[in-house]
């Protein structure tokens, strides 16, 4: 595949996620945008998708040197936490040995390698959460993305690694529905929806986020750990009475659930009241040149560019 003179090549692994078809939609105007998918292909106009297994190492060599891409982007971890801790062979396939495999890849075309970590490398314990700060996770896939961020910034000398609070949207695949949908479909459907009401995060739309993350990559940022969230935290719970205000919905069908999952992972801490994910985002400002906004102001842009 010969790359255009006017486009340079991104590719994102793991396009049919929530995460990597809203970069590719946002990209594709300004990349010559191409995509893997495992096993369920993503249908988004102008885009070629391909299959590809991150695991196997082989696979993803050969299709990184027949894309030849400027930008590697890795968006085929698996991010559900419970999902992690009851599989953790699973995880360690998805969130590291995928993340090894195609950081080799990457290296070998010559691209910048993007790995989209998350918060929730840290356990909930430290009240504000520096890039210098080391991670101290409980949880499987706390574990498991904390060893890739380290893997990453050890062995490569051309990539980003961006943190991220949990991203909220539409997604363009048939994936599990992240948060943001869930609310949406349970009050459509009058079901009832259980949400943690101990663990303290930022929430930020996924548009926002491509916007970011754009900036990031115009000013020629690199070799470096960002993290990247709202500027206030608040509960599952609180964020999707949020939602449910913002669109004028049925909260009733909001749950506080009865237990949390992190004092689940770990029973010294069951009766632990907050855990807080809260990230010092003033490094992401000084790139940027502006001010994270709060939830509510996510929320609000999220109102502005989406109709039920």
């Amino acid at each position: 595949m010969i790359e255009t003179d006017y486009k340079p090549t991104l590719l994102i692994l793991g396009i049919s996620s929530f995460v990597g078809s809203n970069l590719a939609k946002h990209f594709q105007n300004k990349y010559r945008v191409v995509g893997t998918y495992h096993t369920q292909p993503v249908v988004i106009n102008g885009i070629n998708s391909i299959p590809c297994d991150v695991t196997k190492k082989d696979m993803v060599i050969k299709v990184t040197q027949w894309v030849k891409p400027k930008y590697v982007i890795y968006c085929a971890g698996e991010s559900s936490l419970m999902h992690c801790q009851s599989n953790p062979k699973v995880s360690e396939l998805r969130n590291s040995t995928g993340v090894v495999n195609s950081l080799l890849a990457s290296d070998r075309v010559g691209a910048k390698f993007i790995y989209l970590s998350s918060s929730f490398v840290h356990g909930g314990d430290q009240t504000f959460l520096r890039e210098a700060d080391t991670p101290l996770p409980e949880t499987v896939y706390g574990h498991n993305i904390s060893a890739s961020e380290f893997y990453v910034q050890r062995s490569s000398v051309n990539y980003l690694v961006l943190r991220t609070c949990p991203l909220y949207g539409i997604g363009y695949g048939k994936n599990v529905k992240n948060i943001f949908e869930k609310i949406l479909y349970n009050i459509k459907k009058e079901e009832n929806l259980e949400l943690d009401h101990v663990a303290k995060t930022g929430f930020l739309d996924v548009m926002i986020f491509a916007k970011m993350l754009e900036n990031i990559l115009d000013n020629k940022i690199t070799n470096r750990l960002i993290q990247v969230s709202s500027k206030n935290v608040m509960s599952y719970f609180d964020f999707a009475t949020k939602v449910a205000n913002v669109f004028k919905l049925d909260e009733r069908f909001l749950i506080r659930s009865s237990e949390s999952f992190f004092n689940s992972v770990n029973k010294n801490k069951k009766n632990q009241a907050e855990f807080l994910f809260q990230m010092d985002v003033s490094n992401l400002e000084e790139i940027i040149n502006a001010e994270v906004p709060t939830i509510d102001e996510s929320l609000a842009y999220t109102r502005k560019n989406f109709k039920i």
